[in-house]
């Protein structure tokens, strides 16, 4: 048995879908949640489903009032205020079915609530949309996560691929990739690829021999010209899996003090297997992201081609595994 059968094998026996953390109210949040415990139950999940799952967990949600600005929480969901909440959840999966269209793997019900497609009719790209939730919900999927975040780091790789021209360079940066070594050979190698203009050794000096990780640096990118000009765009991408990004935003700015750029600066990536609520112009999460390119799940799925998951390793397993699982709603 591998490694990946048994961490599999202790995964699923049995799932735990773990409850939204009471410090995170948002509702795309509690949004990931509903989805996922629809996944695994085989009827309709209604908002009083979730409301008694919740109840039962012994759930706080922390919320605000229209009125004051303040915040609380509620100790008990059974209560009429709690039942507003919750029905806030099943308009923004509303919403979700709307934005995502036939990329989005749940049937939508205003009365009946939500529930999975059948498996036998998913798509590719539906069961991609599956495999991002499931990596946006690591604390539910703790003994799989180095195996959901290596294919991540590989899905966005692919992505960037093909959100760039045909001609551009991209490869990934992270624990499987062409680039071997400590840290610091690592940072000279992708160095003389890319054509800086300038590589700081007195700031990659400062890294430990020992050190090989890649410093923040997940999946990179360069459209290069035929001539020996450094004056070329550089992408610099960091992944990030599960629910605390906000820090990662600032990992790939390493670079900017390993090399130099001649005249155009580095650019910056994210990519989120999270739901920004990507719609009217805007992304809904807009006050916490910093001057980075956003990839996120919208995103991911648009530039994902349909036989995504022959290059993923253990992804289309996870999801089949989800699929194939089933309980109780409460």
């Amino acid at each position: 048995m591998t490694s990946f059968d048994k961490r599999m094998q202790e995964e699923f026996n049995p799932l735990t879908i773990k409850t939204p953390s009471s410090a995170k109210y948002k509702k795309q949040y509690y949004a990931d949640y509903i989805e996922l415990v629809s996944l695994i139950t085989s009827e309709f999940v209604s908002q009083s489903d979730i409301i008694d799952r919740l109840s039962d967990e012994g759930v706080i949600i922390e919320i605000e009032d229209p009125k004051d600005g303040e915040y609380g929480s509620l100790d008990s969901l059974a209560n009429d205020k709690a039942e507003g909440y919750v029905n806030t959840y099943f308009e923004y999966l509303k919403e979700r079915k709307s934005i995502y269209g036939n990329n989005y793997p749940f049937i939508f019900d205003n009365k009946k609530g939500i529930k999975a497609i059948a498996k036998s009719d998913l798509s590719e790209q539906q069961k991609l949309y599956i495999y991002l939730l499931i990596a946006s919900s690591l604390s539910s999927f703790k003994k799989l996560q180095q195996f959901i975040t290596d294919d991540f780091e590989k899905l966005s790789e692919l992505v960037l691929k093909a959100y760039l021209p045909n001609n551009a360079k991209v490869f990934g940066f992270g624990s499987h990739s062409k680039y071997t070594g400590n840290a610091k050979n690592k940072i000279r190698e992708l160095g003389k690829d890319i054509n800086v203009y300038w590589v700081d050794d007195r700031a990659i000096n400062s890294i430990s021999n020992s050190n090989t990780k890649e410093k923040g640096l997940d999946v990179v990118g360069w459209i290069p010209f035929e001539d020996n000009n450094p004056n070329t765009i550089i992408i610099f991408g960091q992944c990030a899996c599960g629910k605390d990004w906000f820090g990662k935003q600032v990992e790939t700015k390493r670079y900017d003090k390993f090399y130099r750029h001649y005249l155009t600066p580095f650019i910056h990536a994210m990519f989120y297997p999270e739901d920004f609520d990507n719609s009217n112009g805007m992304f809904k999460l807009d006050l916490d992201l910093i001057d980075n390119i956003v990839f996120e799940r919208r995103r991911l799925l648009n530039l994902a081609n349909e036989n995504i998951f022959k290059h993923l390793s253990y992804s289309k397993q996870i999801v089949e595994a989800c699929l194939n699982y089933q309980e109780d709603i409460v």
